[in-house]
């Protein structure tokens, strides 16, 4: 190796505080220091150990590693012993340790250097120091519980402390003043009483000074849960502003005729929406004319929200400030006001609505012969849940549909009429999504949930694994091509201020090792491009591109668990799709979709819940000079997307735990449940599970566990627990190994918290 003081390039010093490289060992090191190698000699090493700047900070994957490093440490003391005095081929009596362990003062190293290693990727990472925070995103309020201090403590007599239920947020201490007057006598009544409250001094690391906000109530009632929940995740649920409610129109309210002079006229056409069995925004609709020699004319209609709200309004800046409708599972939060999202704007059938169409004209194959955008009336003629979309596609050729099959169809058309387009649709979505995954389309899906509630009480009477089937994907791939074509459309217009949804490429790193641990055990994934990754799960799924159907009476449970890993390992390194301001990017490169594997990509498709959609509606219609040039630049619109992405995140977010509050409180009220799982990754004393009968994801911990031993191992990345059961004195003991595939059973119990549930390992002899 090279000296670095004599390569011409910048120096630089830990001391600066600019930068503070950490080494991290790959797996390649790890094995030739354990001397399971000798492609390097002691010497090449020592060389490699010399990268390591600040060993007080070294962080490293494998524990392995400093027992391997020890080694090497032994391996100079009497291998410097032996060389003393052999002239240039002597080996440094200077141990590693030694001289990874300097001051950072008295160590340079260059940058440039230590970049150009091949392998510096896997054993540096570039860290940082925060210097200034430019925004706020966190409310800084928590939900939590009031405690009495310690008794005798200084602060006793002055605060309280309130015990976050989100670990993540610092305990606080509130000023007694702000407190229940009977907090201290009788600390016992507010023992399940949940607060919230909000940081405003935080100077000591363990606890900050707070804020009593309010009290919310009981922690067993699941609306208090859950309006502590929005409140924590700075989720607007409020009703709407009274200058907001202005700029609605006035009821009863119809179609102004100046707007039937210059829209297209779908209302003498088949159209209909296919929407979830309770959905209540309405806002895509489909329809498609054969035209004979195996060509069609089929067209997406999305509401027409931008006649609604204007831009710079309060309804508009309402909508900007909420960013998303929020999915609970008992209830939505509406990005904007009922009257609009439910009723004006939605696509209802048998009314008049306002929309703005996409045209195409394609084959039985898919291919597009041609394009047409613009503003329509439409009237919806039918409200199809996916149920009845999939019975259709299910039984092509019946007629002899019961009344209580299919929902109404509004007159002139005909059940008939209906089932042709479905029919018709089917078939040509299908062939999109061949298209699609021909140049390279990736698809990762992941088991979610669905609840069955008590209609009077709103309580979970049930769950299952929503599984997605053709009718879903028949809507989601024409809504892909509607974004597909829409993005294209404004951003050849306008490149300057367009938004576009975007989606990195997978963390590369990452990526590499989920497909180094698979392949050691026999697991091959090409992970060089999302097609051919879409190829390798194609080997173990089949020759469809989803997981396989969660069937309660399936027999193979262990290959839908593999499956189900091998999509949430592969999931993890990707990175999260956003929202981007096209004339803020540099490279058209940066605005590639990886999944899709299309170069531009937008959301158009669902304004009624979705700001970005209504930006994308208000672009297309500056496009097709139904208005003027958008007004804002390329920054203020990055501020918009930001600000979006942020929304969108904590909406997935709180779905979730909306998700997981439910199966706590199912879990509360039917008491235990036991389950199938398959593991997921190995801890030293837990792992992560699978569960089967939901997809959600449980750490399960072995502390509490009838065991006399437990023995954690690691190799290749991979780790393996060897968990001995107590079996009594006069029966041999029973021997579980779990490790990533592994199939077990666990139970589900309520958790010490409110509304939370832990999974507890069941021992294998009481599999059934």
């Amino acid at each position: 190796m090279k000296d670095t003081q004599k390569v011409n390039s910048r120096k630089f010093n830990s001391a600066d505080g600019n930068i503070k490289p950490v080494c991290v060992a790959p797996h390649e090191l790890e094995e030739d220091l354990s001397g399971e190698s000798d492609t390097n000699s002691v010497e090449d090493y020592e060389a490699e150990l010399e990268f390591v700047e600040d060993f007080d900070n070294l962080k490293i994957v494998d524990k392995s590693l400093k027992k391997n490093l020890k080694k090497v440490d032994a391996k100079f003391k009497t291998e410097g012993k032996q060389g003393k005095n052999e002239g240039k081929g002597e080996i440094k009596k200077k141990m590693p340790f030694e001289y990874i362990k300097r001051k950072p003062e008295e160590m340079d190293f260059d940058l440039e250097l230590i970049s150009k290693h091949p392998e510096s990727g896997k054993f540096i990472q570039k860290t940082g120091k925060v210097v200034y925070i430019l925004e706020i995103k966190h409310s800084r309020c928590a939900v939590g519980h009031l405690r009495k201090c310690a008794e005798g403590a200084e602060e006793a007599k002055r605060y309280a402390f309130f015990v976050p239920t989100d670990g993540r947020v610092p305990r606080m201490h509130i000023p007694l003043s702000e407190c229940p007057v009977d907090l201290l006598t009788r600390p016992g009544d507010y023992s399940k009483v949940l607060f919230i409250a909000k940081i405003f001094k935080w100077t000591m690391i363990k606890s900050a000074i707070g804020s009593i906000v309010r009290s919310l109530g009981s922690e067993d009632n699941v609306d208090v849960l859950t309006i502590g929940m929005l409140i924590e995740n700075d989720v607007p649920f409020d009703d709407f502003e009274e200058d907001v409610l202005k700029c609605l129109p006035e009821t009863p309210w119809k179609i102004p005729e100046e707007e039937f002079a210059y829209r297209k006229d779908f209302r003498n056409q088949c159209v209909f929406t296919i929407d979830p069995s309770t959905a209540r925004d309405l806002d895509d609709a489909v329809s498609c004319i054969p035209l004979g020699d195996d060509r069609y004319r089929i067209g997406v209609h999305i509401a027409d929200v931008s006649f609604f709200v204007k831009e710079n309004t309060p309804l508009d800046s309402a909508a900007s400030h909420r960013g998303t409708s929020v999915y609970l599972v008992q209830k939505v939060v509406p990005m904007l006001p009922r009257l609009l999202c439910e009723q004006l704007c939605s696509l209802n059938p048998g009314e008049d609505r306002l929309a703005f169409s996409v045209e195409w004209v394609v084959n039985g194959e898919g291919d597009i012969e041609e394009e047409w955008f613009g503003r329509s009336v439409i009237k919806s003629c039918a409200k199809l849940a996916y149920e009845h979309a999939q019975s259709i596609i299910e039984n092509p050729g019946k007629n002899d549909w019961a009344q209580n099959e299919l929902p109404e169809i509004q007159k002139p058309f005909t059940i008939h009429d209906v089932c042709g387009v479905v029919t018709n649709l089917q078939k040509i979505a299908c062939s999109l999504r061949q298209r699609r995954h021909a140049y390279g389309a990736l698809r990762l899906d992941l088991p979610r949930i669905g609840w069955t509630l008590d209609r009077e009480t709103g309580m979970p009477t049930g769950f299952r694994i929503y599984q997605l089937k053709d009718s879903n994907r028949l809507i989601e791939e024409l809504m892909l091509l509607a974004n597909m074509a829409v993005a294209r459309k404004i951003y050849t217009t306008f490149p300057d201020v367009t938004l576009l949804r975007c989606h990195p490429p997978p963390q590369e790193l990452m990526l590499q090792e989920v497909a180094q641990c698979l392949a050691s055990i026999g697991i091959h994934v090409d992970t060089s491009s999302s097609g051919s990754l879409q190829n390798s799960l194609h080997r173990y799924y089949g020759v469809r591109s989803e997981l396989p159907k969660l069937n309660p009476d399936d027999e193979d449970w262990a290959a839908v668990g593999r499956a189900i890993v091998m999509t949430n390992l592969i999931a993890k390194p990707m990175v999260v799709a956003k929202y981007i301001s096209a004339g803020v990017k540099k490279e058209p490169s940066e605005f590639r979709h990886y999944a899709l594997a299309v170069p531009l990509y937008t959301h158009f498709t669902s304004p009624i819940r979705r700001y970005p959609d209504l930006i994308v509606h208000r672009l297309l219609a500056s496009s097709l000079g139904y208005c003027e040039k958008p007004r804002w630049d390329a920054k203020s619109l990055h501020k918009v997307a930001e600000r979006c992405n942020d929304r969108k995140a904590t909406a997935k977010m709180v779905g979730d735990l909306s998700s997981e509050m439910f199966l706590g409180l199912f879990i509360k009220t039917v008491g235990s449940i036991a389950t199938r799982g398959v593991v997921l990754q190995v801890l030293d004393r837990s792992v992560d599970v699978v569960l089967l009968n939901s997809g959600l994801i449980k750490r399960v911990y072995m502390d509490k566990l009838p065991l006399k031993k437990l023995t954690h191992e690691s190799q290749c990345g991979i780790g393996t627990l060897t968990l001995v059961w107590d079996n009594g004195p006069n029966l041999t003991d029973l021997v579980q190994v779990l490790t990533i595939f592994s199939m077990v059973e666990v139970r589900l119990e309520e958790g010490e918290s409110a509304l939370k549930f832990s999974a507890i390992l069941v021992k294998p002899e009481t599999l059934e």
